[in-house]
């Protein structure tokens, strides 16, 4: 939710400076067409560009591009992507406690890992990693 309200922010400022459509370039880690986790992103680049009616795309980048997981977070903030997805867990070594807002193996599964997100603090707890390095959990 809030990276969809960092998208809407964004994309609001551009539309009342009088520019059409936005396309945004996104990094993901999963390759293209890779069954299910491979789709999510194009579902999320879909679904943004229908609630838009069309005003705010993506040009969605594959590991074959750029590079794979490890870079994606310093490829966005040098400006080289406007947005990544990737799972949390690829930067553990640069942000250790990153895997309490992630599912890992032998961790919580995706149901608890969203309880503790949604409904417990794990949303309050991840703001101080998420405003420094902007993620968005």
């Amino acid at each position: 939710m809030a990276a969809a309200g960092a998208l809407g922010a964004a994309a609001a400022s551009s539309f009342a400076q009088g520019i059409d459509r936005i396309v945004w370039r996104l990094a993901t880690v999963t390759p293209l067409g890779f069954p299910l986790v491979g789709d999510v992103v194009q579902d999320f680049a879909r679904t943004v560009s229908a609630m838009s009616n069309g005003r705010l795309g993506f040009e969605i980048d594959d590991p074959s591009k750029n590079g794979g997981p490890a870079g994606l977070m310093k490829l966005v903030r040098e400006g080289h992507y406007d947005a990544a997805h990737a799972t949390a867990h690829y930067y553990a070594g640069d942000i250790p406690a990153i895997d309490y807002f992630t599912a890992v193996p032998f961790g919580l599964t995706a149901v608890e890992n969203h309880g503790w997100m949604n409904e417990g603090s794990g949303a309050a707890c991840s703001r101080p990693f998420s405003s420094r390095w902007a993620w968005f959990p």
